[in-house]
């Protein structure tokens, strides 16, 4: 006989076993207030203290990973910033080792998880500022890899620049060509001499393309929005009140300096002024920073990082040694002050933790009664077929695989229970895996099932085996497995099924339920049965079961009409469908119906035995990586089906991908990390067939597990799909979903939605640490011109993914990007025949570009700038019209190097290509041109066109 299991376990089985479980039994016991009455905010608490904890440690390491560069630590060493970097490494490194030792504890203090979170958003600092000095040596590369040293009035010109020296600038002469760490004392460079950075002014004192650095300081109050043809400014902006004034020549500064001594200037400045400032003491606890002693440096920084976002229009981007030395220097001690405070925090939760988790039984769904069931018919008679097959040699192992709370063991024990299965088989045995698979535990648990006696005291497991086979030989045996979540081993897995593979052994089957498509690929011997959401009749009835007590119910049709609303968002899940109901159950009034279905309130962590508290069972299975990876994706729509390269370079761009060794790329780590998140179920396949691409295979989430991610991810991540949506301060991961919010009309045209507008005006203040940004939807002008407050704010984007944009639109908000930290580009425009915008070109760190240029015919000519680009989505025609191709030495793929217009030498340097195509081949004449290709050298190369006219 089973054993029996307390209450609790039974009320958990009864929810999680979703289509067999009688109206008149499973809908009669009431949630009981210690296990359904989970306050959320501790739940919730808990789950985003354990994100903290593992942010933490992947902050820590993408850091430590960047230091660990050659080229980065060579440049720091030369421009005198080697100390402090020395510091704050040591720093970081204190913070890998803190977050393993604090592993785990967070979720049971308050206090410890609100210190954890302060010391996140250090790390996402500190990350940030090694991100630039990173950008500084990439720009510094790509401009020639020369390097001037200026020093002060006396010195020699040998002496090497250190952290002593002030009053330097480190300057990005985009135009120029140059980086110098530049005396500004005017008159004075190397020993005394001339100006490292050459360039003439005319009597204006307007900044032309060959002397930025000595403009105006009035230029640092505008934005630059027009140049003549000299690359002189012709309009500009102010940066404080958004006026555009003219500034031809002729004019001088005497124009910016006249309106910023305007009233209506003055009047906004004074505005800005007398704002809250954003760092203030709140925002300086949350991010843990030293108010009292740093908060006017922080003041300072924030002006000056306003200040870069305006210069990046005029593509010149000014450092200042000391302001970066100083800025190294605070952030290392703000975070050791932090660490400080955590250990303080880690001691006092270690004397006070009180071990919190859920008790394995508390996943045990295990009941033997006989339940109805609803819907599964085609999948029960493919098992009945299986077990009654006549193959009494080999034991036949059926893996059932779904999400949680899709009914995988509702299915298994009706088999269990079904007249077949007691006529086919001389033994039924049930046992619960769960995460430990125990051989000892589960062999004496099988012979609870067979044996007359108990084994007691029986331990060793060859023993309690020989014991089973005297029972199991020579008779059919149905054993199920419940619940397993192992990736097994064979060594294992055969170990345990040893008894039932005897030689005396005939037609024994093993069905195994699981969430785990790779346990099923693993250890079954037949095609497993992937069991997917209820069909609509049969989930309508249920649902009824579960929501009225009877599933023939007709007393409430205002009800009924609310409740097929609530089914159709419950996705077909029975356990989601149960959870809705045992809260319909609570009033069967249409105010209680309609709110929950407003608040979609089955959707809570709070319910213990919930749908959401099943897919948490999944969630916290997956190690930290893919979770981050599986909660990014929250921010796309319901249904959004990627390639996954896509989304894989996507998650390389964010920093998400490891490489954990040196001869696996990071694309190929990526896609295993899909395949995990797939096989583990948080994502699902699809194939498509496309007349022109052929064949795809695409992947989304299923609705459910999108619905909990977005639950999960909401201090990282948001999406604006309608106005009732909130989006928390300092969300890094933004996405503004607009199908519900515009339409087209009768004649084409799109209305403007002032409402939408108001609630992106309303969420800019939260984007100035966004790293992403997705716009998918139609829209309209206005919405696309109100973004620019966020890209004003947003100068640590690192992906930008516009999905169609109005004429010119997309390529003006390039040239508001900070290029510093830019990674990835996808961009749809409806205009033609656009070409690279400029701004572009000094995105030193972008890794992918896609933006349409599949009909460009021109293409900039600083696109070989784009040294760290991996994938470039355009026609042939654009690789063949990029000169200098053979900088760009991380592209992966080149599918058409044209030997007419290419040299083929530039392929020498493209060492990383996985994909290469060369036509004209008929241009290269002799051995040596063509060995200069180095071909055999590019160990990565997968696949490799070669064309040549043949001339007759």
């Amino acid at each position: 006989m089973p054993p029996t299991f307390p209450r609790h376990c039974i009320l958990f089985a009864r929810l999680a076993l979703p289509a067999l479980l009688p109206h008149t039994t499973c809908l009669s016991i009431p949630p009981s207030p210690e296990h359904c009455s989970f306050d959320l905010d501790l739940m919730m608490e808990a789950v985003e203290a354990t994100l903290v904890e593992g942010a933490m440690l992947w902050l820590a390491q993408t850091i430590l990973a960047n230091f660990l560069l050659d080229k980065l630590d060579a440049w720091l060493r030369h421009v005198g910033l080697a100390d402090d970097i020395e510091k704050l490494k040591y720093a970081v490194e204190e913070v890998e080792a803190l977050a393993a030792s604090v592993k785990g504890m967070a979720a049971g203090s308050r206090l410890l998880a609100l210190r954890l979170s302060r010391l996140k958003e250090l790390l996402y600092e500190a990350d940030d500022l090694v991100d630039e000095l990173d950008y500084c040596r990439l720009h510094h590369e790509v401009q020639g890899g020369t390097f001037s040293c200026a020093t002060p009035h006396g010195t020699n010109g040998a002496e090497q620049v250190d952290g002593s020296r002030d009053n330097y600038r480190l300057q990005h002469q985009v135009e120029g060509g140059m980086i110098a760490w530049d005396n500004q004392h005017q008159g004075t460079g190397v020993n005394g001499g001339a100006q490292l950075v050459d360039g003439t002014r005319d009597n204006s004192g307007i900044p032309n393309r060959n002397d930025r650095k000595k403009r105006s300081k009035a230029w640092e109050e505008f934005s630059i929005t027009e140049e003549d043809a000299d690359g002189k400014p012709v309009r500009a902006e102010c940066i404080h009140c958004g006026t555009q004034v003219r500034c031809e020549t002729t004019k001088g500064t005497s124009v910016l300096h006249n309106h910023l001594k305007s009233e209506n200037c003055k009047r906004k400045r004074a505005s800005i002024e007398q704002t809250p400032n954003p760092l203030s003491a709140d925002d300086g606890a949350q991010n843990g920073a030293a108010i009292s002693t740093h908060d006017s440096d922080r003041r300072k920084r924030m002006r000056s990082d306003e200040i870069l976002a305006h210069n990046i229009a005029a593509n010149t981007i000014l450092w200042d040694k000391a302001e970066i030395c100083n800025r190294i220097q605070q952030t290392t001690h703000q975070l050791q002050k932090a660490i400080s405070e955590v250990q303080s925090g880690y001691i006092a939760s270690s004397t006070n933790l009180c071990q919190n988790t859920v008790a394995d039984s508390c996943r045990r769904t295990s009941s033997l009664m006989q339940h109805k069931m609803y819907g599964r018919i085609d999948e029960k008679n493919s098992i009945i077929k299986h077990m009654t097959v006549d193959n009494p040699d080999s034991v036949i192992v059926l893996p059932i695989v779904g999400i949680g709370g899709i009914g995988k063991t509702a299915l298994a024990q009706v088999i269990y229970n079904d007249l077949i299965a007691k006529n086919e088989f001389d033994n039924r045995i049930w046992i619960w895996v769960s995460s430990n698979l125990d051989e000892v535990k589960l062999t004496m648990e099988m012979l609870d099932f067979v044996a007359q006696e108990k084994c007691v005291g029986t331990t060793n497991l060859s023993r309690l085996q020989e014991i089973l086979m005297t029972y199991v030989t020579s008779k059919r045996t149905l054993l199920i497995m419940d619940d397993v979540w192992d990736d097994i081993d064979d060594f294992q897995w055969n170990k345990l099924l040893a008894p039932l593979r005897t030689d005396n052994a005939k037609g024994n089957v093993v069905i195994v339920t699981t969430r785990k498509l790779s346990v099923a690929k693993r250890i079954g011997t037949v095609e497993h049965i992937n069991l997917g959401p209820l069909q609509n009749d049969n989930f309508w009835l249920f649902f009824k079961a579960c929501a009225f007590g009877d599933e023939t119910c007709k007393e409430h049709p205002s009800l009924t009409i609310i409740g097929q609303k609530i089914a159709n968002n419950l996705q077909g899940n029975p356990l989601a469908a149960q959870t809705a109901g045992m809260l319909l159950r609570e009033h069967l009034t249409t105010d209680h119906w309609s709110n929950i279905l407003k608040n979609e309130k089955w959707k809570s962590l709070q319910l213990n035995g919930g749908i959401m508290h099943a897919l948490k069972l999944s969630y916290d299975e997956l190690p930290y990586h893919l979770q981050q990876c599986f909660l990014y994706c929250s921010i796309f729509p319901n249904n959004h089906q990627f390639l996954s390269n896509e989304l894989v370079c996507i998650w390389i761009s964010q920093g998400f991908v490891k490489c954990s060794h040196s001869t696996e790329r990071l694309e190929e780590i990526g896609h295993n990390y899909l395949t995990d998140l797939l096989n583990a179920g948080f994502f699902e396949q699809v194939e498509t067939k496309d007349p022109i691409l052929g064949n795809k295979t695409l992947y989304f989430m299923p609705p459910l597990m999108h619905d909990f991610a977005r639950l999960v991810s909401r201090t990282e991540c948001a999406a604006i799909d309608d106005l009732a949506c909130r989006v928390v301060p300092n969300v890094r991961h933004l996405s503004i979903l607009t199908s519900s919010a515009y339409h087209e009309d009768q004649h084409g045209n799109i209305p403007r939605n002032e409402k939408f507008e108001g609630k992106l005006r309303r969420v800019v203040e939260s984007t100035k640490k966004l790293r992403t940004l997705v716009l998918i939807g139609t829209y309209d002008y206005f919405l696309f011109r109100s973004l620019k407050g966020i890209f004003q704010k947003a100068q640590n984007l690192r992906m930008l993914h516009i999905s169609a944009s109005y004429a010119g639109f997309g390529h003006s908000l390039c040239n508001l990007i900070n290029n510093t930290h830019f990674r990835y580009l996808k961009l749809r425009t409806k205009e033609d025949n656009q070409a690279l915008p400029e701004a572009l070109t000094k995105s030193y760190h972008l890794q992918v570009l896609d933006i349409d240029l599949h009909g460009c015919s021109t293409v900039s000519n600083g696109m070989n700038n784009l040294i760290s680009l991996r994938h470039l989505v355009a026609s042939k025609a654009v690789y063949s019209s990029i000169r200098n191709i053979g900088k760009m030495t991380s592209l992966l793929e080149l599918h058409d190097f044209n030997c007419t217009s290419l040299e083929i030498a530039q392929l020498q340097s493209l060492s990383e290509l996985a994909q290469l195509g060369v036509s004209q081949l008929e241009n290269v004449v002799t051995r040596e041109e063509a060995y200069g290709a180095k071909l055999r050298e590019k160990s990565h190369l997968e696949k490799l066109h070669l064309s040549w006219k043949v001339y007759t």
